[in-house]
């Protein structure tokens, strides 16, 4: 999960403890490391798994030292706590700003 500090500070990660090696994909694992290693602040989640609980804390942290979110999400409900759609409803809830990125619109059209 990240942020962007805005005014040039840099992007700001949050994420549980093992979340690269258990929840990222190969093909995303290059794009990740690169994130993590440009970031100015990076916060690792004491959980021994990314479990709900690591992602709805790792969400509140966020949220709560965020200016604004960019989710990369479908529109469609999470399928369980702490997925993209409850981060989403949960900005928009605390009037936090949400630029969203449709997945199905990423190598097609922008419009």
């Amino acid at each position: 999960m990240f942020r962007d500090a805005g005014a040039g500070g840099g992007t700001r990660v949050t994420t549980p403890r093992g979340y690269r090696e258990t929840t990222v994909e190969p093909h995303h694992a290059e794009t990740f490391d690169r994130l993590v290693t440009n970031a100015v602040d990076v916060v690792t989640l004491p959980y021994a798994t990314v479990s709900r609980e690591a992602r709805e804390d790792a969400n509140r942290l966020l949220l709560e030292r965020a200016s604004g979110v960019v989710a990369v999400w479908d529109g469609k409900p999470s399928r369980e706590k702490g997925g993209a759609g409850d981060m989403v409803m949960q900005a928009e809830a605390a009037w936090v700003g949400v630029f969203r990125i449709w997945p199905d619109r990423l190598w097609g059209s922008l419009v």
